[in-house]
C-alpha cells in the first residue's frame, strides 16, 4: 500500500511510528489502528454501491468469501438496498403495463 524509498514495501512499524500517530496526535480523532483506514475505505466502497468484486480485489482478498464475511454489516445494508431498488422497479414496470391496457 505505501512504498518505501526505495520503491518496496514500506515498513507498517515506520509508518504508524513516525508519521501515523503523529497525525492522529495533532487532529481530533480518537486512537485508531492504521488497519481501520482499510476497513472504514472497504466499508465506504460498499456503502457507496460498489461492486463487492472490485473491493475483494481493491482489497488484495483471495476469495469473495473472505471479504463477504469480513463485511457481512455492510452487505446486510447493500442487500436491503437492492430489494428496495428491485421492488421499485417491479412497481414501475406494473405502472407502465396498467398504462398501456388503459391507453389501449
Amino acid at each position: 500500500m505505501f512504498p518505501n524509498d526505495c520503491g518496496g514495501i514500506a515498513d507498517e512499524r515506520n509508518i504508524r511510528d513516525r508519521h501515523f500517530r503523529p497525525l492522529l496526535a495533532r487532529s481530533v480523532l480518537q486512537a485508531i489502528r492504521l488497519y481501520d483506514l482499510r476497513h472504514t475505505v472497504a466499508s465506504l466502497l460498499f456503502a457507496a454501491g460498489e461492486d463487492m468484486k472490485i473491493v475483494q480485489d481493491r482489497l488484495g482478498h483471495a476469495s469473495i468469501t473472505l471479504t463477504m464475511n469480513t463485511y457481512t454489516h455492510v452487505a446486510t445494508e447493500i442487500r436491503e438496498r437492492t430489494a428496495a431498488r428491485l421492488d421499485a422497479l417491479i412497481d414501475a414496470q406494473e405502472v407502465k403495463s396498467r398504462h398501456k391496457i388503459v391507453a389501449n
